[in-house]
């Protein structure tokens, strides 16, 4: 499996692809579906389903690299307490802090969404499931591990820490 197979699976549920149950033939991950088309996509090897059968192999220019990514880069269990980080308070600017160019703004944006994407990516190829519950702080979707019943707790990686619902906080 590519290293960056975690990101590309993460980007495609961003831009509303579904995850399916289905894996790729030649390398077992999960396949995607393009809702703009409803064709399903491997992201590792670029093979195209359609209907569950395969309809292009893997490019010809495109030879296939596997890649093992390290053990610690895919945590099978997330802490329950997540690491202490020193709080910056939002949209505080003092007077020598400089004001941020929108560019800058703009690609710090893109890099959190990466990095989030990233997280959720290695989330999923480690078992755990995405729930259609948003976080109520930053909106990313929301992960559950494997084999977690619906009643417990979820986790956001874009806020790196578990969510409760109304019910599991009473």
């Amino acid at each position: 499996v590519k290293a960056s197979c975690s990101k590309a699976m993460g980007d495609r549920l961003l831009r509303g692809w579904a995850m399916l149950a289905e894996n790729c033939e030649d390398c077992t991950v999960p396949l995607m579906r393009d809702p703009s088309d409803n064709r399903s996509h491997c992201v590792n090897c670029d093979a195209i389903y359609m209907g569950g059968v395969r309809t292009s192999a893997r490019p010809a220019a495109t030879p296939a690299v596997v890649t093992a990514a390290p053990p610690a880069a895919i945590p099978a269990t997330v802490p329950a307490v997540p690491p202490s980080q020193p709080t910056i308070p939002v949209g505080v600017l003092t007077p020598q802090s400089p004001v941020p160019s929108l560019a800058a703004q703009q690609q710090a944006a893109r890099d959190r969404s990466d990095a989030v994407a990233d997280a959720i990516g290695g989330k999923l190829l480690a078992g755990w499931a995405l729930v259609e519950t948003t976080c109520p702080v930053c909106s990313s979707p929301l992960v559950r591990e494997r084999g977690a019943p619906l009643t417990r707790r979820m986790f956001c990686c874009g806020c790196d820490m578990w969510v409760l619902t109304e019910a599991q906080a009473a």
